[in-house]
Formats: C-alpha cells, sequence, structure tokens
C-alpha cells in the first residue's frame, strides 16, 4: 500500500484522488465518478455515497444510479486525504468558474447541473471506465503491482 500511494505522487492530482479513495475508502469506481460535492463532509471527515455514475449505451447519456447494494452508506476518510479532496474541489470551482459558458456540466432530469467532484476539463463526467483504464496503466506501469485490482 505505501508503494502505491508513493506512485499516486507521480500522477494527475484527479487521478492520484480516484485511486486513493479506492484503496483508502475501499470505492468502486463507478461510486467515485459519482461523487457530488454535496456528498462531502470536511467536518467529520466522510463522504456519502448514495449513487453511481452509470452510462447508458442506447441513449449515449450519463446518469446517476443506485449503488451496488441499492442503499447509502458514510464513508469514512483519513483525514489527510479529506484535506487534498478538499484542495482538489476548490480547485475545481475556479476551473468551472474560469471556464465560463465552455463548462457543460451533467444534469439532471430537470436541467439542474450535477455537481460531480471529477469530471473532464469542461465539466462533463469522466467516465468510470476511463479511470479503470487509468488504473491498469499504472498496473502496467509499475508490474510489481500486479497483485491489486480495482474492480
Amino acid at each position: 500500500m505505501k508503494l502505491l500511494l508513493k506512485k499516486t505522487k507521480e500522477m494527475y492530482p484527479k487521478h492520484a484522488l480516484q485511486i486513493k479513495l479506492a484503496a483508502l475508502a475501499g470505492l468502486r469506481m463507478s461510486e467515485i465518478a459519482g461523487i457530488r460535492n454535496e456528498c462531502l463532509n470536511f467536518v467529520n471527515n466522510t463522504i456519502l455515497i448514495d449513487s453511481t455514475l452509470q452510462y447508458d449505451k442506447e441513449d449515449k447519456n450519463f446518469f446517476l444510479g443506485p449503488t451496488k447494494t441499492k442503499r447509502p452508506r458514510t464513508v469514512n476518510v483519513p483525514a489527510e486525504l479529506m484535506r487534498e479532496i478538499k484542495q482538489y474541489a476548490k480547485d475545481h470551482k475556479k476551473l468551472q468558474l474560469a471556464s465560463g459558458e465552455a463548462w457543460k456540466p451533467m444534469k439532471d432530469d430537470k436541467g439542474t447541473p450535477i455537481n460531480l467532484l471529477f469530471t473532464k476539463t469542461n465539466g462533463f463526467p469522466s467516465h468510470p471506465d476511463s479511470m479503470s483504464g487509468r488504473w491498469r496503466e499504472i498496473v502496467e506501469r509499475h508490474n510489481y503491482l500486479n497483485s491489486l485490482s480495482m474492480v
């Protein structure tokens, strides 16, 4: 685990945080992709996991679906990781404000923007499969990590 955390220092902050959330909080990739800013509790160092980011291949649309167990849960997160997430969320908000009309977030059924924590630079969701692909790249680059899985 120490080696994995050390390697995250060589990654983009978004990818590093996603891997840390999987490794340290036990979150699935679709759960990480579905984290919204309002799910973050920086006082108690917790994250509410109440949905997953899903992609409908037929409609070619993202949507928030239920968790695997279909029940929300609150996950405790190490304080240091929550500090990193807080800084990332601030930087992400600055990017959103600087982007203006170019910011294209996912919207709910009523047309209200969904404030996903992890998006592309234009505000659109990052596909959970791209996170899994990033994990595979890391495993291949550091083949001594092959025993780890992020499914």
